[in-house]
């Protein structure tokens, strides 16, 4: 059985299950797995980029359709300006002190749009660097980001919905439980291979000073 693609994931549950008439609600245990993990799972195969232009006068660009959380902005002028992500309230504070807008130093999220201040008085290039949302599984797309190494989280979200489905409460706890500890566990993996990649750059620029 291979959990590394959606068909095998659907075979999967109906085993653990050991139920043949859920064909059709196994899609949806799937699916709210995928947003439980959405929700809840922030590593580096969720990271995505986006470039966007800003315009003359206006203090906003759109969010990309996909967008979670971000993790940095750049401007990308020439030294590159990271920008600062700020509270709503105080971006609009750096605005009433900057009316005349300028140069973008600082962010914040509202609603669909991500709002700079100062408001841009010329057109440059931000690249965005966030969290996207999983790419949704189905029976035509049937890998994503996160089933090739972490299929467990896909199979335990999915048990968590069956048997919430079918009333089995003895069994939520446990695979609640399992999911949990999963979730945690390829996060803790995620951040020691940044760190050791980080310590390994570290050593070599060292070396070769």
């Amino acid at each position: 059985m291979d959990l590394s693609t959606y068909p095998g994931l659907k075979a999967a549950v109906a085993s653990y299950l050991a139920r043949s008439d859920l064909e059709n609600e196994t899609p949806v245990f799937l699916a709210l797995a995928e947003v439980r993990l959405n929700r809840e799972l922030r590593i580096r195969a969720m990271e995505k980029t986006s470039n966007a232009a800003t315009v003359v006068g206006e203090g906003a660009v759109a969010k990309p359709s996909d967008f979670l959380e971000a993790r940095t902005l750049v401007l990308e002028t020439s030294p590159q300006r990271v920008l600062e992500l700020l509270t709503p309230q105080q971006l609009e504070e750096n605005r009433s002190a900057n009316s005349g807008g300028g140069v973008p130093a600082y962010y914040a999220i509202i609603g669909g749009e991500i709002q700079l201040a100062p408001v841009p008085q010329s057109v440059t290039t931000l690249k965005l660097t966030y969290y996207g949302r999983l790419t949704p599984m189905s029976d035509t797309v049937t890998t994503n980001e996160i089933i090739t190494n972490n299929p467990d989280l896909y199979l335990y979200g999915a048990m968590l919905e069956a048997e919430t489905f079918l009333m089995n409460d003895e069994r939520i706890t446990m695979w609640g439980s399992m999911l949990d500890r999963a979730i945690q566990a390829v996060k803790g993996a995620d951040d020691r291979e940044a760190w050791n990649a980080g310590q390994l750059s570290t050593k070599v620029d060292i070396r070769v000073l």
